[in-house]
């Protein structure tokens, strides 16, 4: 028996769903994915093919429709995940036929992906870490405070609508603690993962790069850890790095990792369910302070 799955997520989302593919290829022959993101599945070592979402036609013309299950919609959509039941992976599986893992509260699967034949991702890797040894760094690490913003089709005259989202998951006191980071290590360079007209921070390193460029960067030696809210960069770094995770609306029991350190922001989530229909949450969120979070990091 094939897999065929049809993706209808974001950046993240792909790369939560490529951690549970090692565990679909002990039960299907051969992967397709149709995906928006065809670099996150072109990087997996167990997809056999990959098509962009305008080709899912070609897709279904490989296949061999007696012998594959076809996957389709979205995981959001399970009643069990609106309802918090479910952690990310574990939506996967069922969403793929597999095993599920009741007693896995948090996830502990990692990224399992290799970029590095993508020649344009690689040169910008290079790229990077030339630039931050030329500049006399010892280390670095990634932070990301922003996101919810797709990098497919973006237009650097966009404007960053953090307020309009569903779910808030930003940390708006960023420059406050990579202040204070900095100071802690002078000869440590932060690099942001970030789109163009997301905020800005002094002190920090910023390169327009592809975003598995960071999947890389987060394997070099020279990478110390992460710093990160709940969106792509703590997917696409799973378990490569110790990685201190901030969350506001969401939670750890459905998008986090065992592994990591994850801060749960004071907020009322009771009434906070993940279904998109509903609009968006204004909760008020307590931010924990930058110091605080240090301490944890």
């Amino acid at each position: 028996m094939d897999l065929l799955f049809s993706t209808n997520g974001g950046l993240g989302y792909c790369l939560a769903l490529s951690q549970v593919l090692s565990e679909a290829a002990e039960k299907y022959e051969h992967i397709y994915a149709i995906s928006p993101y065809t670099d996150v599945f072109k990087s997996s070592p167990y997809v056999t093919n990959t098509y962009g979402i305008d080709e899912a036609k070609a897709a279904f013309e490989d296949i061999d429709m007696d012998n594959t299950y076809i996957a389709t919609g979205r995981v959001y959509d399970d009643s069990d995940f609106i309802k918090k039941k479910l952690n990310y992976c574990n939506a996967f599986r069922r969403w793929l036929k597999l095993e599920e893992k009741p007693d896995e509260v948090l996830s502990n699967l990692k990224i399992d992906l290799d970029p590095s034949s993508n020649q344009i991702t690689v040169n910008c890797y290079n790229q990077i870490m030339e630039d931050i040894k030329k500049k006399g760094y010892s280390d670095f690490v990634l932070m990301q405070f922003y996101g919810g913003q797709s990098p497919i089709g973006f237009n650097n005259n966009s404007v960053y609508d953090y307020e309009g989202q569903g779910l808030k998951r930003a940390y708006t006191k960023g420059q406050e603690l990579i202040d204070l980071y900095k100071a802690q290590h002078p000869t440590t360079a932060v690099i942001m993962y970030q789109l163009p007209n997301e905020p800005r921070y002094k002190g920090t390193e910023v390169y327009t790069a592809p975003y598995m460029t960071y999947n890389l960067l987060a394997k070099d030696p020279m990478c110390s850890e992460i710093i990160c809210i709940d969106s792509s960069l703590q997917h696409l770094t799973a378990g490569i790095k110790p990685a201190t995770v901030i969350w506001a609306h969401t939670i750890p029991e459905c998008f986090g990792y065992a592994y990591n350190k994850n801060i749960v922001q004071k907020c009322n989530r009771s009434g906070i369910v993940y279904f998109n229909l509903l609009g968006k949450a204004a909760n008020r969120i307590e931010e924990v302070a930058p110091s605080e979070i240090l301490k944890v990091v």
